[in-house]
């Protein structure tokens, strides 16, 4: 791909495959607690149930964070939730909804705090901390007896669990609306006409300063309007943005004509793109297929999101394949980018609701213990 040049982006229909025999090694008994788990999982998050769980912050090693667990019975499981880039990390309301619905299915769930995600940081740091954290929950008998954890991520920190399972175990991977290549991802945010500029801003506000040097009154803009697009995303109406425009009014000609000016943005993105295009190959998980770790890997992803495209995950699943290692993926009508669309419901509703459930059911299996053969698929 040219330094400039815009992928394309195909039109994906809901699919459901997988490559993977390893449920078949569970006894029938264990299959079908695993569903059960998943369908009480499901529609806790389906209907907003989200009662009956313990909910604390505690450090675990030197990283603090919200530790989710059952309020009856013993956790048959563990898993790392990972919030995506925004504004509001760990305190994101979706985060904490999946996590109370995992903990009142039987689970633990762990949601680490980071700055760096707060600060829609994109390097390679973030997959040191993870396997660091993962290495440091582990260590705590009182939290995670058997020693393995399971991890569910979104979007960029989808990419980010990928490759720190080349580094480190897990048992199974839920990666929602994940990318495979880290360089199709930029160059659509950054060239693309889509309505959301979310992705966007989160480009530049991380790769900006490579162009002409450091600019932090252009960083505070690109950082404004994450926020302001953030928090619509909850209905709330926050005006940052313009605020900082009017408070830095040289910075703000400099940002309109970028977010505006299709020639404009195409010049500096012809400038930056050489001195990101080693970091983002290292970012992209399809070059790190053949070593990732894991028993399974389940990808869930949204055919509305306009974040990152569904045929990312698609053919993420399909590297999985060629390099023969066990995965499914499932694209549905039901999600967005990380958030639930519950349509009218008719018979293709409930194909779709059956698929989603199969994916989160096979995850969920395989979070709760270990393959029972030894050797893993």
């Amino acid at each position: 791909m040219g330094s400039a040049e815009l992928p394309r982006r195909e039109t994906v229909e809901a699919v459901s495959r997988t490559n993977s025999k390893v449920l078949s090694l569970y006894s029938i008994w264990d299959r079908i607690v695993g569903f059960l788990r998943a369908l009480v999982f499901l529609l806790r998050l389906m209907l907003d149930i989200y009662g009956g769980v313990n909910c604390r912050s505690e450090e675990i090693g030197d990283v603090k964070a919200m530790v989710y667990t059952p309020f009856f019975g013993k956790p048959c499981g563990v898993i790392l939730v990972l919030p995506g880039l925004s504004p509001s990390g760990e305190d994101d309301i979706r985060v904490a909804q999946l996590s109370k619905a995992l903990a009142g299915s039987g689970y633990v769930a762990i949601v680490p705090s980071s700055k760096r995600y707060r600060n829609i940081e994109i390097s390679k740091v973030q997959i040191d901390d993870l396997v660091s954290f993962s290495e440091a929950v582990e260590r705590r008998q009182d939290i995670c007896p058997d020693g393995e954890l399971s991890v569910i991520s979104v979007c960029i920190s989808a990419g980010f669990a990928l490759i720190a399972a080349t580094k480190h175990f897990y048992r199974s991977l839920l990666c929602i609306g994940a990318y495979g290549n880290a360089e199709n991802v930029v160059m659509v945010h950054m060239l693309g006409d889509q309505e959301d500029d979310y992705g966007r801003n989160s480009m530049f506000y991380n790769f900006y300063d490579l162009y002409q040097g450091e600019d932090p009154e252009m960083r505070e803009l690109f950082y404004a309007r994450i926020t302001d697009n953030h928090n619509e995303t909850h209905s709330i109406h926050t005006e940052l943005l313009k605020k900082k425009m009017q408070l830095y009014p040289n910075a703000a000609e400099k940002y309109d004509k970028l977010m505006f000016d299709e020639e404009m943005r195409r010049k500096v993105v012809e400038n930056l793109w050489p001195k990101v295009k080693a970091r983002m190959s290292y970012l992209s998980p399809e070059n790190h297929v053949s070593k990732i770790m894991t028993n399974l890997t389940v990808f869930v992803h949204g055919l509305d999101d306009d974040v990152v495209a569904p045929g990312e995950s698609l053919a993420l699943y399909e590297k999985f394949v060629a390099a023969n290692q066990p995965a499914s993926v499932d694209t549905s009508p039901l999600l967005g980018h990380a958030n639930k669309q519950i349509p009218i419901p008719d018979l293709e509703f409930f194909r779709n609701v059956f698929n989603l459930y199969r994916a989160f059911a096979s995850f969920l299996t395989l979070a709760s213990g270990p393959v029972p053969q030894k050797g893993r698929e």
